[in-house]
């Protein structure tokens, strides 16, 4: 059964580029209260979050510098001790005898690989031994910078030098007092191995590390290329605690002073490596704002897409509702000047009854046939059938007053068929009723009730179209009524159930919308209910309750 909604409307009361531009403009602000608060939200967010990671970043470099240079001082340290033992231990007596430098020579290399050679000298400067690759045998280092160190603070280690071997090198030497004299034990460190301890910083393969002495000059080689003992150019100053850094072009340069030795311990790591985590976090936001912007623009486009849909759904509604207003208006204008017009018509009915009852009175006393009177008689039963139904016509749309009084339902539904008897008779669809029994009276207001009965026939006539039965059948119980309308239509999709009495929503091209509203608003005003059990085929079915009595406090006049 087809009943009214507002699908479909006529294409001139489409607003769309009214809606759409104002869609265009919603969007745009919506987007732009959620958009720019997120961008401005997370510039600060990743500002403040860039900054404590840059901090950490350095602390981290900073301690690793830190480990960095304490492990080369305890190097330096530590093979320090092991000279120091090894004088301690010989007491200066037998390593000067054949054999013995090169035994303790041998021992240490297997364990320690970092010393190249090894000599015993006296207080004077002369080797008393001596086991390495040179031929330093002969040599006198009486006059050498680092054999007054290390007589005058007892432990010495070199800067790098090149001395007589004429390649640079560093050593470490260690004294020790003796009756009969001094005995000092130096050994050259190989400088291969001290620059594989010193060149690398634990976490950045591609850091350079590297040593300066106190003018600058390379202790070991930096990465770069650069030979040992040239100018690195790099302002040393003085000794300070702790690490220092500072940003050189796209270098992060961390500096700190070795506690053994004068020379400052120089890391440089390239700023993308040192900051890698910090990119990477970078680009995790990027990709979240994004995905975030994405979401907040396809929910705003979406949600007021709808939203405007709606709009311009309503309007159509809208539209559609002005015209049936404003046909209503016409009809309710035509009706008062139809009372003139039905006046007009009674009158005539009125003198062919005058005429009638003088041609009969006439046609007697002249003796007409019988084929004369049967034709009156006709015209005079046919002009009775015409005055009532003119009778009927005017007291149904005849305005009255809302009244409580009893209604007999089977009447009142016999007015209704016999209202719409010519549509029926035209469109060939057969009223099927209940075998007439008992009457079914309720306390109720007739005139809403005929309302509710008559919206509920024109949509089943509707739906039925042509050659067709309505089915109309009555219940009475102490509660009150049931009154059942079946049409054989195409009936109604069940999805359409809970919205057929929505105001507005019709599935008819040239339906309002509003008759299947109306008649839920006036059963519930009178007490009642008006419910359907949709069905696709074949029809619907559509009952109607109606109390015995209108509740306390609904409804109008008592009659």
């Amino acid at each position: 059964m087809k009943i009214a909604s507002g699908r479909n409307t006529a294409t001139r009361f489409n607003d769309y580029p009214h809606f759409r531009q104002l869609w265009i403009q919603v969007v745009m602000a919506l987007l732009a209260v959620a958009i720019i608060p997120l961008i401005i939200l997370s510039r600060g967010m990743y500002a403040y979050g860039e900054s404590m990671l840059r901090k950490n970043i350095l602390q981290s470099l900073k301690a690793q510098v830190v480990d960095h240079r304490d492990a080369i001082d305890r190097f330096l340290e530590e093979r320090t001790l092991d000279l120091a033992l090894i004088l301690d231990n010989s007491q200066g007596l037998r390593l000067s005898e054949a054999g013995t430098l090169e035994t303790v020579f041998g021992s240490l290399q297997r364990r320690l690989p970092c010393f190249q050679d090894l000599g015993i000298i006296d207080g004077q400067g002369r080797h008393l031994a001596y086991v390495g690759p040179f031929h330093l045998e002969t040599r006198n280092y009486g006059k050498a910078d680092w054999f007054a160190a290390v007589m005058d603070q007892g432990v010495y280690i070199s800067d790098v030098f090149m001395g007589f071997r004429l390649e640079p090198h560093f050593i470490i030497a260690v004294r020790q007092m003796r009756n009969d004299g001094v005995r000092i034990l130096r050994a050259t460190v190989d400088a291969r191995y001290f620059h594989s301890r010193v060149s690398g910083l634990g976490g950045h393969e591609r850091a350079d590390a590297f040593l300066l002495d106190r003018a600058g000059h390379y202790q070991t080689r930096p990465r770069t290329g650069r030979r040992l003992m040239a100018l690195s150019g790099i302002d040393v100053g003085d000794p300070f605690q702790g690490v220092r850094s500072e940003t050189v072009g796209e270098t992060i340069r961390l500096t700190t002073w070795l506690a053994r030795v004068p020379w400052l311990c120089v890391v440089q790591v390239r700023m993308p490596e040192a900051f890698a985590p910090l990119h990477k976090a970078r680009t995790v936001m990027a990709y979240a704002l994004g995905l975030s912007a994405a979401l907040i623009v396809l929910t705003v486009v979406l949600t007021t897409n709808r939203l405007v849909a709606l709009l311009e759904s309503k309007r159509l509604s809208i539209g559609r509702l002005d015209r049936q207003l404003r046909r209503s208006s016409f009809l309710a204008s035509s009706m008062d000047l139809s009372q003139g017009f039905f006046s007009e018509l009674r009158d005539i009915q009125a003198n062919i009854d005058a005429s009638l009852a003088w041609t009969r009175d006439r046609a007697g006393r002249h003796g007409a046939d019988e084929i004369q009177t049967e034709g009156l008689e006709q015209i005079r039963s046919e002009n009775d059938r015409g005055r009532k139904a003119l009778e009927s016509l005017t007291a149904f749309v005849r305005p009255t007053e809302a009244m409580v009084s009893p209604v007999e339902l089977n009447g009142l539904m016999d007015e209704l068929v016999a209202v719409l008897s010519g549509e029926l008779r035209r469109r060939r669809i057969r009223i099927d009723r209940d075998p007439q029994g008992k009457e079914i009276t309720v306390r109720s207001d007739r005139a809403k009730l005929r309302q509710v009965f008559l919206n509920l026939m024109q949509n089943a006539v509707a739906a039925v179209d042509t050659d067709g039965v309505i089915s109309i059948s009555m219940h009475g119980s102490p509660q009150g009524a049931a009154v059942t309308l079946v049409d054989s239509g195409s009936g109604i999709d069940p999805k359409d159930s809970q919205r057929i009495f929505e105001p507005l929503f019709t599935t008819r091209r040239d339906g309002t919308g509003l008759g299947l509203s109306i008649c839920r608003d006036i059963m519930a005003e009178l007490g009642g209910s008006v419910t359907v059990d949709a069905r696709p085929d074949p029809g619907a079915v559509f009952t109607v309750t109606i109390p015995r009595e209108i509740p306390d406090g609904r409804g109008a006049t008592t009659a």
